[in-house]
C-alpha cells in the first residue's frame, strides 16, 4: 500500500464506487469495510488503525447476498493482485504474488447471516493465481430454530420473500414509502406478515421478522 500502487483506493475505488456496487448487487444487504494497515480505518477501541494485515470484511444477514458479495470482492481483490503485478513489471520491481486468504463465520436462527474477511499475503512465487484459492461455499445457515407457521397455498418462498423484503428496505432509505407499503401489503396478501423492531437499526432482515398468516 505504498503511496505509488494505493491499493486500499484501488479496492475501494473512486468515492467508494468498487464497494457500493458489491452491495447494490447484493441486494443492499451486505456491509464492506477494508480494514489494518493502510486502510485508514480507525478501530473503534483504539481510535487508530489495526497493524493487522490488510483485510476486507464482509457482513451479511442472508447467505445468498454474502455469496454474492464474496464472490464480487474475490473478483476485485484478483483483478488488484493482476494490476500489482503489471505495476512491478512495469517497473522492474520484484513482486511476492499476493494471494486471498480467507476466514468465514456463519450464523443462525432469525438473524441468520454470514460474516467474512479476506485479504492478501505473499506467496514468494509468481505465476498464474486465478483457481488457486477461490473458496469453497460453506452451508447455508439453519434456519429449522425460527417458527414461522405453516406457509398457506400460493405463498411465496423464502428466497422471494428474503427479497422482497431487502427491496423494500432499500426503498425505505431512498424515502419511497409508498413503494415499500405496496411490497408490504402485496406480501400480507400472498399470506405473509411483516413486523418492523421499533428503533432498531440496519438492514431489512436484521430489522424485520417475518411469518406466513392465514387469512
Amino acid at each position: 500500500n505504498d503511496n505509488k500502487f494505493k491499493v486500499a483506493r484501488r479496492i475501494i475505488g473512486a468515492s467508494g464506487a468498487n464497494m457500493k456496487e458489491i452491495v447494490r448487487k447484493s441486494g443492499d444487504v451486505a456491509k464492506l469495510r477494508l480494514r489494518g494497515k493502510g486502510s485508514g480505518f480507525a478501530e473503534r477501541d483504539t481510535g487508530e488503525e489495526s497493524q493487522e494485515p490488510l483485510q476486507l470484511c464482509i457482513s451479511c444477514p442472508t447467505q445468498r447476498g454474502y455469496d454474492i458479495a464474496r464472490k464480487l470482492a474475490e473478483e476485485l481483490l484478483l483483478t488488484v493482485y493482476d494490476e500489482y503485478e503489471t505495476y512491478c513489471s512495469d517497473h522492474n520491481l520484484d513482486v511476492d504474488t499476493p494471494t486471498i486468504r480467507m476466514t468465514e463465520r456463519h450464523l443462525s436462527g432469525e438473524a441468520s447471516g454470514a460474516q467474512g474477511s479476506g485479504g492478501g499475503g505473499p506467496s514468494g512465487k509468481r505465476g498464474n493465481r486465478r483457481g488457486q484459492r477461490k473458496p469453497k461455499a460453506a452451508p447455508a445457515p439453519k434456519d429449522e430454530d425460527v417458527d414461522r407457521g405453516e406457509p398457506p397455498e400460493g405463498a411465496p418462498g423464502v428466497e422471494e420473500i428474503e427479497k422482497l423484503i431487502s427491496e423494500r428496505n432499500a426503498c425505505r432509505k431512498r424515502g419511497e414509502y409508498s413503494k415499500a407499503d405496496e411490497i408490504r401489503d402485496d406480501l400480507k396478501d400472498r399470506g405473509v406478515v411483516l413486523s418492523d423492531e421499533k428503533g432498531a437499526h440496519g438492514d431489512g432482515l436484521t430489522v424485520t421478522s417475518w411469518r406466513y398468516w392465514h387469512a
